[in-house]
């Protein structure tokens, strides 16, 4: 939603200070500061309510892959994150669903860059609802890609079983960048393009095999299968739901038994379509571009046999890269180092939300270049504030004064960070002057931080930035959240853009076996859904045989403005 001024007066006012600032070449803290947070209401139930009646689970199906891969072992296993009933109603003796007592399981595939946890939750509260508000039993299994197990959480998992933030730091830092060993492992590093070429292979067929071997494995019955079971995923993972549906495991056309559709009830999507893949392959392209090669758009364009088998050839000699190259996107590069610190962010923000060390999960981190550079255009104001960033006339990130809730805000929060793919709406930053960001830098509608200290010589002496949650901006009575400046009001968020909470928000990035980032994604996957829809698909195993199939399935697709 477009941010609006409520003064045209300030809007000026405010426009000419920040001319003054940009011709002076100075440092100025000054601009509106927010309305002190509202009451938030009292809960219809608590997520220690949820956590009693939900059981999370790791399960994991050994499925070992070609040897001639060369992909580690570790990758020899799927993964599903099982939430279910606490009081075991679904259970059967061997441990699967028990399908007499179970009225529905529900399979969530995640989009892109993105693990099992982006489902930690919704999994959790759809079965407790279904359960207290409906009387029905129900599972859900959040699939994590096969990728994610190349991850090292050992570190993170040692933080969060101590449960506090100074004991989850030293962890971390002794762990992931102090060599120290957490149960006799030691941290070998982040993987690179080097060390991935395996990847090329990590593509669709091996995807969308692991999804049948999941509701196969969980419910042997194909009939109830037919009955029961629900397909369906977010972003990518709506796409991926698609091809599922229409997907022949034997790559023979004429036996229907092993086909998606005959092995679900229906489908859904979260901020996706589940529809012929081969009608929006146009929009595919332009929605994923960005996280592609040129040459590899190039595919998307006239995806003829010769042109994808160059592709191919490409990843497998590492001509093309095998990690999708985020930067293209972000507008920052986004590696493993960076898609593994938003864990630790998570975890601080949710075991010590008032903690008031600015970036807890950083401040102490021999920051990579990428992440200096992150940080940079999330706290820069202008062009200028950008220019000068490393110098002492503009204030770094770690000259203010952030709680680490207000910095986990400052990451993903949809008024404060530049990555359209991962902002959510919970709330916004008080405590201190913040002011929008010039649009020199080209992000329109974002907002920063701006008091570091009263001058140059004080940085690091100013307000304590922190949070006010979603239900705490505004609510029916009040719907704006303003900030003031000499009686002059800017219109910063209002109650119908904000809709998540910042606590569950941080839980979802860190909590349980698993993460929501998925550390190295494979360019092949995106790859092959261009290729799956082309005649020559099934000699490369992509049996998208059955296009048309996910028209007869009912389905359900949500569509959210805010998020």
């Amino acid at each position: 939603m477009q941010k609006k001024w409520m003064s045209v007066g300030f809007a000026v006012c405010l426009a000419a200070a920040l001319l003054l600032l940009l011709s002076a070449g100075c440092y100025d803290p000054t601009g509106p500061v927010p309305e002190p947070p509202k009451v938030a209401p009292e809960p219809v139930y608590t997520q220690a309510q949820v956590d009693a009646a939900v059981v999370v689970e790791l399960e994991e199906i050994y499925s070992p892959l070609p040897d001639d891969w060369g992909a580690p072992d570790v990758c020899d296993h799927i993964q599903f994150l099982r939430f279910r009933p606490s009081d075991n109603s679904t259970l059967d003796a061997s441990g699967i669903v028990d399908t007499g007592n179970t009225d529905a399981m529900l399979l969530m595939v995640p989009g892109i860059l993105e693990g099992a946890n982006g489902f930690e939750y919704i999994g959790r509260q759809l079965v407790y609802i279904a359960q207290t508000q409906y009387d029905m039993n129900i599972e859900v299994w959040a699939m994590d890609r096969r990728n994610n197990r190349l991850e090292d959480l050992t570190g993170s998992e040692a933080a969060e079983v101590s449960g506090d933030a100074q004991t989850a730091k030293d962890l971390l830092l002794g762990y992931y960048y102090g060599g120290e060993a957490i149960n006799g492992n030691t941290f070998d590093g982040w993987l690179g393009e080097g060390d991935l070429r395996y990847l090329s292979e990590f593509g669709l067929k091996m995807d969308t095999e692991d999804m049948f071997s999941i509701i196969m494995t969980m419910v042997p019955d194909a009939e109830v299968r037919k009955e029961k079971v629900f397909v369906g995923g977010h972003s990518l993972g709506g796409i991926h739901t698609s091809i599922f549906a229409g997907w022949d495991l034997d790559g023979d056309a004429a036996t229907l038994d092993d086909a998606g559709f005959n092995n679900c009830a229906g489908l859904f999507a979260f901020d996706s379509t589940v529809t012929p893949v081969n009608l929006i392959v146009d929009d595919y392209i332009e929605a994923y571009a960005p996280f592609l090669p040129d040459c590899i758009v190039e595919v998307g364009k006239d995806v003829t046999w010769a042109v994808y088998e160059v592709a191919l050839l490409g990843m497998r000699t590492g001509i093309i890269p095998n990690l999708v190259p985020t930067e293209l996107v972000t507008g920052s590069p986004i590696d493993a180092e960076i898609m593994a610190i938003v864990e630790p962010i998570g975890m601080f923000a949710h075991f010590a939300p008032e903690g008031s060390e600015t970036g807890e999960a950083v401040e102490e981190i021999p920051l990579s270049d990428n992440m200096k550079e992150l940080l940079r255009t999330f706290q820069s104001a202008n062009q200028e504030h950008y220019d000068d960033y490393y110098s002492n006339r503009a204030p770094q990130v770690e000259d203010f004064n952030y709680t680490n809730e207000a910095f986990l805000g400052m990451f993903f929060d949809d008024d404060f960070t530049h990555i359209g793919m991962i902002q959510t709406s919970f709330g916004f930053m008080q405590g201190g002057a913040i002011i929008p960001k010039d649009e020199d830098l080209g992000y329109p509608g974002l907002f920063v931080a701006i008091d570091a200290g009263p001058d140059e010589n004080h940085f690091g002496e100013g307000p304590l930035y922190s949070w006010a949650d979603f239900d705490e901006v505004a609510n029916a009575a009040d719907p704006d959240f303003n900030g003031y400046l000499d009686g002059e009001e800017i219109l910063y968020t209002t109650m119908d853009n904000e809709v998540s909470s910042i606590e569950d928000f941080a839980r979802a990035l860190y909590k349980g076996p698993t993460n929501l980032t998925e550390w190295y994604f494979s360019t092949r996957r995106l790859v092959d859904i261009m290729g799956a829809i082309m005649d020559y698909g099934p000699c490369y195993g992509l049996n998208y045989l059955h296009p048309d199939s996910v028209l007869d399935l009912p389905k359900i697709e949500f569509i959210a403005g805010e998020c």
